[in-house]
């Protein structure tokens, strides 16, 4: 168990950055982005179902999607769903297809999306930190039960610390690159 302290700490501490990946890449740039639609659920067969799997998402340009569903007569369902997430889209049926265009997006709402990726990276950080004295607290109950040499508990908490660090550097490069990416278009 002593051993994969580190693996399962590390394990966790990535689960965090990844959902961090995941909503920072939900938010609208104004450059198109099938992963903008993931959390658009439609009711199908009376169950809810992701528009993933009942059409095929691929960008026709970089400021445009094409939506096609398997059905035809999905289409009106689906263009209606993507109007009522409120993502600021605005779906154009078509015959065969949707087609979403991606519109420019003023200064002051971009500001406003780097602040959003500045504080959710600040959640993941905290989130990291904290998740990293939960295991230094276990590392200690170890040490108190006589299960761990005091040796070796310093050089756990010295591996998590070095993990830690390059978790939140790699948190905090990601961040970096997305509000990069926000403000150069």
């Amino acid at each position: 168990m002593n051993t994969n302290i580190c693996k399962d700490y590390e394990l966790q501490a990535g689960k965090y950055i990844d959902s961090f990946i995941r909503t920072i890449n939900s938010y609208r740039t104004g450059k198109a982005s099938p992963d903008l639609l993931n959390g658009i659920k439609i009711m199908y067969n009376n169950k809810l179902t992701s528009i993933r799997q009942l059409a095929t998402i691929s960008l026709e340009s970089t400021k445009s999607v094409i939506i096609t569903a398997f059905d035809n007569s999905l289409n009106p369902i689906i263009n209606k769903s993507i109007i009522a997430a409120n993502l600021g889209l605005v779906p154009y049926l078509e015959t065969n297809l949707i087609r979403i265009l991606f519109p420019d997006l003023s200064e002051t709402y971009r500001y406003s999306l780097v602040k959003l990726v500045h504080n959710e990276a600040e959640k993941v950080r905290v989130t990291i930190r904290n998740t990293r004295r939960m295991f230094n607290n276990k590392l200690k109950d170890l040490f108190k039960k006589k299960l761990l040499s005091k040796d070796n508990m310093e050089a756990f908490q010295i591996k998590i610390q070095t993990i830690t660090d390059c978790l939140i550097k790699k948190v905090n490069n990601i961040a970096l690159s997305k509000e990069a990416e926000m403000l150069s278009l």
